[in-house]
């Protein structure tokens, strides 16, 4: 990553003032060999570990060093958030790039074959569950309110872009008047997304729609779509029509109920194959280890759709509930996000990706 992408002005240009004047571009070559490998040191450990931010500024001066543009970007619009000194140009992240397969890949990094076949086999089986079985109608949607995929006003450009990004483009979008909350999803087969009409894209909402359509998914929607006793509920119910005896652990009547109604749900076919994958998958069978599995998707997906790592981390902390408390915008408030939110941690990983990376270095070019 250290070559300069053809189409790029000089570095210097890109990146304006540094808080750290002593670094050169265009030092002498005999500093290059060991600024490379202290380079591609720390970028390592942005990949793989917890990091601090004397990390983040040396591998920021290295990569401005060695003209490593699209790490010098991503580092530095990352220390931009709280450093008015660095300057960082305000170029699109070109995900569109990233052919389709790519794009899945990237946002479901760690993928779990036999999971993602038991959720979905899971959540389609809800359709025979009468109380689980939602439209847009029956939630108090209109016909008139979804908007038509050739929409030019509103949230609608934005909206298409996101779900092809995405590869969701079967989830419906409604514009509600007074939406309260302003933007959600509702678990009805296919899911749909409901948006407060005139509500503008910001870096928030445009986070807020990759997330959700990333909840809106097969292998997450029990335990991001469904109200939280509900999901569990199922989850159990679940262990108790095809688990080994014992794990379903004590059922509430409305489990017992769910339980009996899947094992009626799921034909005969398939129950042997659900068995197996209930058995195999037994220990990450959690709701909350699926929610915190879903988050981290949720994350990588906001970062593929926004505009740029900063924008993704600003679109985080405005739909992150347990970051509302810290502002961003100061060195001890991204600390105190950094430390508190696996999610952010993940974002951030994930935009020094060898995939990510390239992207960035070819947006000179688009």
């Amino acid at each position: 990553m250290s070559s300069r992408p053809a189409g790029w002005d000089a570095p210097e240009a890109h990146f304006g003032r540094s808080s750290h004047p002593e670094i050169m571009l265009g030092a002498p070559s005999q500093r290059a060999e060991p600024a490379q490998a202290e380079h591609s040191r720390l970028l390592e450990k942005l990949r793989k570990e917890p990091f601090d931010l004397a990390d983040l500024r040396r591998f920021f001066e290295q990569a401005q060093l060695l003209a490593a543009i699209p790490e010098a970007l991503v580092a530095g619009q990352i220390l931009s958030l709280f450093e008015p000194t660095i300057e960082v140009p305000q170029s699109r992240f070109r995900a569109e790039l990233m052919l389709g397969e790519e794009a899945w890949h990237f946002v479901h990094d760690e993928l779990d074959p036999e999971l993602l076949q038991l959720n979905r086999i899971l959540w389609t089986s809800l359709r025979a569950i009468p109380q689980l079985r939602r439209t847009p109608e029956s939630s108090g949607l209109e016909e008139r309110q979804r908007a038509a995929p050739g929409d030019k006003a509103g949230l609608m450009p934005a909206y298409a872009r996101i779900t092809k990004l995405l590869g969701r483009t079967e989830v419906a979008l409604y514009q509600k008047p007074r939406s309260d909350p302003e933007l959600y999803a509702l678990p009805c087969f296919p899911p749909c997304i409901v948006a407060r009409a005139k509500l503008v894209p910001d870096s928030t909402v445009v986070f807020r729609l990759a997330q959700l359509l990333v909840y809106c998914e097969p292998e997450h929607a029990v335990t991001c779509l469904l109200p939280e006793t509900e999901g569990r509920d199922l989850l159990g119910a679940l262990l108790g029509a095809f688990g080994p005896p014992g794990t379903a652990g004590n059922l509430s009547r409305a489990g017992k109920d769910y339980a009996a109604q899947l094992w009626h749900a799921v034909p005969v076919r398939v129950q042997s194959q659900l068995r197996e994958l209930v058995r195999s998958r037994l220990p990450v069978l959690d709701y909350d280890r699926l929610q915190g599995r879903a988050a981290l998707c949720a994350a990588r997906a906001g970062l593929l759709v926004s505009l740029d790592v900063r924008s993704a981390i600003e679109g985080l902390t405005g739909v992150e509930p347990t970051l509302h408390d810290f502002d961003v915008h100061t060195q001890l408030g991204f600390e105190a996000c950094y430390a508190n939110s696996r999610t952010l941690r993940e974002l951030i990983r994930c935009a020094f990706s060898e995939s990510y990376l390239a992207l960035t270095g070819l947006r000179a070019n688009a």
